[in-house]
């Protein structure tokens, strides 16, 4: 893989950390305690995006410590460009800066 997203792997890959972070974000999960308890209640719900176990605490702290931030940067831009060649007459403007899911990168508006 481009980001080596997966170097530092310890019990779950970058993917079910992707969708660790995705997951929470709609009900503003502001702690990894608040994220795990929401992932857990889910349960079997969680294994249609392709997570079979809910990471830890420490090991979804550690990922965020040691994945790149890189790597959902260029997930970003993929989809973007995905979007943007299914609808190719919609114009995708951002009118507010863009975070990423551990708030450590933003883009400006485009």
């Amino acid at each position: 893989m481009k980001h080596n997203g997966d170097k530092y792997k310890q019990t779950f890959d970058c993917w079910v950390h992707f969708v660790s972070m995705i997951f929470c974000q709609p009900p503003h999960a502001n702690s990894l305690r608040k994220i795990c308890g929401d992932l857990k209640i889910c349960g079997g719900n969680l294994n249609h995006p392709g997570v079979e176990t809910v990471p830890g605490k420490s090991n979804l702290s550690y990922a965020n410590r040691h994945i790149d931030t890189e790597i959902f940067k260029a997930l970003f831009f993929m989809l973007l460009d995905h979007c943007k060649t299914v609808a190719p007459n919609h114009e995708f403007v951002f009118k507010r800066k863009l975070y990423s899911l551990d708030a450590t990168l933003w883009l400006s508006a485009m």
